[in-house]
């Protein structure tokens, strides 16, 4: 009887203590899990946080380029690019701040340039049309590409009638041959040509001229003989 009691207790406090063991291990595994849900739940959180910010810093410095370009692409060059950030937009924009002020010292070079050609343009006007002498430009064949005013008080003619034509049409025909000879003398030549011919006038007299011819066909802006009558 006693080896049977001892027998039954030591089965009764084996049980026990599987069982006590066994509860240990269910508390530290629901432990486990607890702390588990918690590091998770907290990484999802930090995770969830750290995107939302990153996608308005993100969605903050594309708006930000984005509104430069589109000011710069409509012509507005008066307001500098000032990066605020110092991420890849803040980069950005300091290259497109680079690029507005070259832009900007472009265009403004490109400005002053035309004002300088214009100012030049109105004081060739000036300086042709207030001319007493007679300038003419012609092609290689004699045909007027341009008449200056002075045409009028040379030869009584207005610039409508002498454009198109061609200028030994209004040459003395017993000087014509002479006058081709110095065109074509002016054509092979650097320097100018000269020579005096007689000239018919509106009011059908003669005048007779004293004229230079020089060689400007290589030059793009004038193309033509530049021929001076007075």
């Amino acid at each position: 009887l006693v080896a049977r009691e001892q027998i039954n207790d030591l089965i009764v406090n084996t049980i026990e203590r599987a069982q006590a063991r066994r509860r240990n291990a269910q508390a530290q595994l629901a432990r486990s899990a607890w702390v588990a849900a918690f590091v998770l739940g907290g990484s999802l959180g930090i995770s969830t946080l750290l995107s939302f910010r990153f996608g308005r810093e993100i969605t903050g410095g594309f708006r930000e380029l984005t509104s430069h370009f589109r000011r710069i692409s409509a012509g507005d060059l008066s307001t500098p690019v000032r990066p605020t950030r110092k991420d890849e937009f803040g980069r950005a924009l300091a290259t497109l701040e680079e690029m507005r002020e070259q832009l900007s010292s472009a265009i403004t070079r490109q400005l002053e340039t035309q004002e300088g050609l214009r100012k030049n343009d109105l004081r060739f006007r000036a300086l042709i049309e207030n001319a007493r002498e007679m300038i003419t430009i012609v092609a290689a064949d004699g045909t007027i590409s341009y008449e200056s005013p002075g045409v009028l008080r040379v030869l009584g003619r207005n610039q409508e009638q002498m454009l198109g034509g061609n200028i030994f049409d209004v040459v003395v025909p017993a000087d014509v041959k002479m006058a081709r000879e110095t065109l074509e003398q002016a054509i092979g030549r650097a320097e100018p040509v000269s020579g005096q011919f007689r000239f018919h006038h509106q009011d059908g007299s003669h005048r007779v001229l004293d004229t230079s011819w020089m060689n400007l066909l290589g030059e793009p802006v004038v193309a033509g003989i530049v021929v001076n009558l007075r």
